[in-house]
């Protein structure tokens, strides 16, 4: 009896972890959408990238930054945002223009690191955030 209580409320709680999640993750996209819609055409997907969630919630932030542009802070950035187990970047036009290929390296929680370089050309066959 003991262990039929325990696997119900074993079974509930893991229900109730994974609606949570779903929400959450729903309510990121929706924000996400609702800023890329102003700029679609500046968004892309990088599939390359992923974001792996274990068991324990262990989280990734990226940080992009601009090999040819290294020292001009005012290009230094792009904004990211994990959607879905991908990575979406958001390059500024003028940006973009200027930049043939930058780097991006990836910074997890426990400090490991791995760099990835992406052509200009790649993100224009990438499919558009928004899309």
């Amino acid at each position: 009896m003991v262990f039929r209580t325990v696997s119900i409320f074993v079974l509930i709680w893991a229900f109730a972890e994974g609606f949570v999640a779903n929400r959450q993750a729903q309510l990121v996209l929706d924000k996400m959408t609702a800023i890329s819609a102003s700029h679609a055409n500046e968004w892309f997907a990088l599939p390359q990238f992923t974001y792996h969630d274990s068991f324990y919630g262990y989280d990734v932030t990226y940080t992009p930054r601009f090999r040819s542009l290294a020292g001009f802070d005012m290009y230094d950035n792009a904004t990211t945002s994990i959607v879905s187990q991908k990575l979406y970047i958001h390059i500024p036009l003028n940006v973009r223009d200027l930049v043939t290929e930058y780097q991006v390296t990836c910074e997890g929680r426990e400090y490991e690191t791995f760099v990835q370089n992406v052509t200009t050309s790649n993100l224009d066959q990438a499919p558009s955030k928004s899309a």
